[in-house]
């Protein structure tokens, strides 16, 4: 009664809950029983009932309490079982909405998975079980990224469609659910297709309502959004038709408002965000008003308990800030105090979207950096870097972890930044440390092993062992292919391995088992030579410079990226910071306009206003070249500097005015990623004869001929052949690579490379199937995802782009071909940053492994590598020293 009658719901619900405790007590007295089980259930029900209206958490306790009593009683009556289930997971759901436990949302979806198992096939009572496992699985989705969800979610109502049991009202629940999912998914995987069959099922829905059910307010707000979206993608004004009817159906469902309903605040939020979109379009100064108006009637009734007021008050901020940059010619801290309130109550919302949260914080940093509250902008940082557990969970497939490290995209930079703008350089270092190469770091920490040294380590290296298994994805699982039964699995896998590493860390030893480098161990680090690190944002930018066991900051003021001669884009990543209107509008108010470069070559300049700078720091530090030998020096890009070859600046003029006329330039996508290669060069099994496994694809399908290719190989095995058990992988496919990559020592790959900016984990190298027609393709994603490699020493990718990062949504990840070797095994890997001709190629291969071999004998052999490459650059070099776009494309990265 109280859905169609909902003037009077609290009447008809209070009734309910009475009669039904009077129901109870009436059968005390009888014994437990299924036929007592149908009391307890209709209990629970009507307790569910009012505690979706009321959020008493009273409610929510008698409720659960009711049905878990109803549940156990009905085993001899699997229908009315699944009944009992489905309630109690709508309980379990309505109290996630409302208190943001992620718990009570995977009780919720294991109870609506058994519900649909146990009813009768093809029964209402299946299909409203499978219906709310879908809106469940998809508002995980929504909390943890998990598209696996979301595709499992898509599958369950796609099954449903044609069920003939649905009736009117069950059928117009349906198709809201399913099209809420597909908007969801659209925002993900921007696919057009699903915003057109959302507003289908919603067109469909509307028209299967009652005219006066309750739910009916919530399906016009659903139809609202949907239509701004799709007329917000279209950016133009052509599309009139779906803003009109958007804010038609918003305004609609306001007027069908139910007082007192808890949910009501998502008919403000949708109507908000439509005049937002269509303000997008407009710019009309009364469409933001409007906008501004419903959000701020969204937020005087959201439930503070609620964790979507997180997004809600980020929302609110983002549109204050649009106005003031639309109508002020200056800006002042006191200006932003508002927008900036709103922010920082988002952060500090415990039970909030983890997501929401971080971009509240990332608003928040931009107007304290603003106004040089440099105090406030480090706290809201520090913070923001804390929730990156919450939103990148090892368990995640690496396409939603790459989706949510673009989510927080230039944030550790941005803290290096703050923190170096307090004087507080170890504290920068140790942020970048954390904050940075996160997803190498998960793949590094599967390949880190645990020694036993007692019956309990061995008990947890079992234990761990196992644990770890779980986590680490199979190299044929790579696109959300995982089942709810696996992702069950992994999940809880991730919260197995923490304790089990609590447990690790008491042992005397493993204090800091997979953590980040202490300051203690990062300046131990820089004892084989100096390591530093460019960190560059619109704060500042800046080198940390680690030598001789201790650390300086290096202000680098004309080291601004944005200001860099401009050159093939295919060299350096994307420099430019994410927009947001917060950077942008102050950058306008501000009148912040690039000054005009230098009429000098980006190489140049490079080196003027930040190679020579740090290197000339670094004399006072600690002695370059000593004995005759010049230093091994380690880079690291952050920020707007990821991806700079910073070992090719210099003077093109042909003087000594160079980094490699100083150095021996070594690359790491983080400190943690260096010691790891240490560790696997000190640890490698060095067989008596030492093979070398030469890959070639003279011609690959859809690509251009390798013509060189040939030339390459005969030159490698020339060299070679006397010193190492030399053998040739000819237009081979993946699997036959990947074999040979376990029982190798060195391996050279000819081949076309492609890096993947949008999803580097699909970067790869181009082999060929085994009908020679098709790419087999070897991903970053299926390098990653092989076991330990023991005998590993060099990889030589002769191939394109295989070191370049992806600089515009993963600056600070260094996730690409080369680093993905790096961190299976391989304690040495030389990459590319971009393309370079066949004879380049050529000639690199043959003085590399000519100086290799020249330098065979000497004691550091991870010096010898090194050494080895810039041997093989300097050449290329000295034949023309205006061609850095040959030579400066090779680096070394490892040990």
């Amino acid at each position: 009664m109280y859905e169609l009658d909902p003037v009077n719901n609290d009447q008809f619900l209070d009734l309910a809950v009475k009669r039904g405790l009077e129901a109870t007590d009436l059968v005390q007295n009888e014994g437990e029983s299924a036929d007592t089980a149908v009391t307890f259930g209709t209990l629970a029900r009507a307790l569910y009932d009012r505690f979706r209206e009321k959020l008493e958490r009273i409610d929510f306790v008698d409720a659960v309490k009711n049905g878990e009593r109803a549940i156990r009683l009905s085993d001899s009556r699997p229908a009315d079982k699944a009944t009992w289930m489905n309630n109690l997971g709508l309980t379990y759901y309505t109290s996630f909405d409302d208190s943001g436990d992620i718990a009570h949302l995977q009780k919720a979806i294991e109870l609506f998975d058994q519900a649909a198992n146990l009813a009768r096939k093809g029964s209402i009572s299946e299909l409203r079980s499978t219906n709310n496992l879908a809106e469940a699985l998809s508002r995980r989705f929504e909390w943890t990224g998990e598209t696996e969800a979301l595709d499992l979610a898509i599958s369950k109502c796609r099954g449903l469609t044609e069920s003939a049991a649905w009736n009117s009202l069950e059928r117009a629940k349906f198709f809201r659910v399913f099209a809420s999912i597909l908007l969801r998914r659209r925002k993900r995987s921007l696919k057009d297709e699903d915003l057109d069959e959302a507003v289908q099922k919603l067109a469909e829905s509307i028209k299967s309502y009652p005219a006066e059910h309750s739910d009916l307010s919530f399906a016009h707000s659903l139809l609202c959004t949907t239509l701004a979206h799709r007329y917000e993608i279209e950016k133009n004004e052509k599309n009139e038709k779906d803003i009109q009817s958007a804010l038609e159906h918003g305004k609609t469902a306001i007027d069908k408002e139910i007082p007192g309903d808890p949910y009501a605040w998502t008919l403000f939020s949708d109507l908000a965000l439509a005049y937002k979109s269509k303000w997008t379009v407009t710019k009309n100064d009364q469409d933001l008003d409007d906008a501004i108006t419903y959000s701020s009637k969204c937020l005087r009734k959201i439930p503070s308990s609620t964790p979507y007021q997180a997004y809600q008050l980020f929302n609110h901020a983002l549109l204050l800030t649009e106005r003031i940059l639309a109508h002020r010619t200056t800006i002042s801290s006191e200006i932003f105090q508002e927008p900036l309130t709103y922010l920082q109550n988002a952060v500090a919302l415990p039970q909030g979207v983890p997501l929401a949260r971080t971009k509240a914080a990332r608003g928040a940093i931009k107007i304290f950096a603003t106004f040089h509250d440099w105090e406030n902008a480090v706290s809201m940082g520090i913070e923001a870097i804390k929730l990156l557990p919450l939103v990148c969970g090892r368990y995640l497939s690496i396409q939603d972890q790459q989706q949510a490290i673009s989510e927080m995209s230039g944030l550790t930079a941005d803290v290096c930044s703050l923190l170096l703008q307090q004087k507080q350089p170890e504290k920068a270092l140790l942020q970048l440390e954390i904050g940075r190469a996160v997803l190498l770091g998960y793949a590094m920490d599967y390949h880190e092993d645990l020694v036993p040294q007692s019956t309990e380590s061995q008990h947890l290296k079992t234990e761990y062992d196992e644990l770890r298994r779980k986590l680490r994805l199979p190299h044929d699982v790579e696109r959300s292919r995982m089942s709810e039964v696996e992702m069950r699995k992994r999940r809880a896998a991730e919260i197995d391995i923490e304790k089990c590493l609590e447990q690790i860390r008491q042992i005397k030893g493993y204090e800091k088992f997979l953590q980040a480098p202490s300051l203690d161990e990062i300046k131990a680090c820089s004892k084989d030579g100096p390591i530093i690190l460019v960190n560059a944002t619109s704060i500042r930018s800046d080198a940390i410079v680690v030598a001789s066991s201790s650390l300086r900051a290096v202000e680098l003021p004309d080291f601004q990226p944005e200001n860099a001669p401009e050159f093939d884009s295919e060299c350096i990543p994307a420099r430019c910071a994410a927009d947001d209107p917060w950077e942008r509008g102050v950058k306008v108010l501000s009148r912040r306009i690039p000054t005009q470069p230098k009429q000098e070559s980006f190489i140049e300049w490079l080196w003027h206003t930040c190679v020579k700078v740090v290197l000339e720091e670094l004399k006072t530090l600690c002695p370059l070249g000593g004995n005759g030998e010049l230093p091994r020096i380690w880079w690291i890009g952050s920020g707007k500097a990821a991806g700079f070859p910073f070992h090719a600046a210099g003077d093109l003029s042909g003087t000594d005015q160079n980094a490699l006329a100083l150095m021996i330039p070594s690359y790491a996508p983080s400190v943690k990623a260096l010691l790891f290669s240490r560790q696997r060069s000190r640890n490698r099994q060095t067989p008596n004869t030492q093979k070398l496994t030469v890959v070639t694809m003279k011609t690959t399908p859809g690509e251009l001929p390798l013509p060189e290719v040939d030339r390459e190989r005969n030159s490698i095995l020339e060299i070679c052949q006397k010193d190492y058990e030399c053998s040739e992988l000819r237009q081979p496919q993946v699997d036959a690579v990947l074999k040979a990559l376990v029982d190798t020592d060195i391996i050279h790959f000819a081949c076309h490379g492609l890096a993947n900016s949008s999803d580097p984990s699909q970067s790869h190298l181009l082999l060929a199937k085994s009908n020679g027609k098709e790419v087999d393709k070897l991903t970053v994603s299926k390098i990653l995802s092989l076991e330990s490699l023991q005998q590993a020493w060099i990889s030589y990718l002769s191939s394109c782009s295989t070191a370049r990062t992806s600089g515009s949504r993963f600056p600070d990840e260094g996730l690409h071909t080369t680093a993905a070797l790096q961190i299976a095994g391989f304690a040495h890997v030389i990459g590319g940053l971009w393309k370079v001709g066949d004879d380049t190629c050529v000639d690199m291969a043959q003085n590399f492994y000519a100086s290799l071999l020249k330098r065979r004998n000497e004691p550091q052999q991870d010096r010898v590598v090194a050494a080895a490459l810039r041997d093989a650059v300097l050449h290329i070099r000295e034949q023309d020293p205006s061609s850095w776009r040959k030579f400066g494309a090779y680096v070394h990265f490892g040990a």
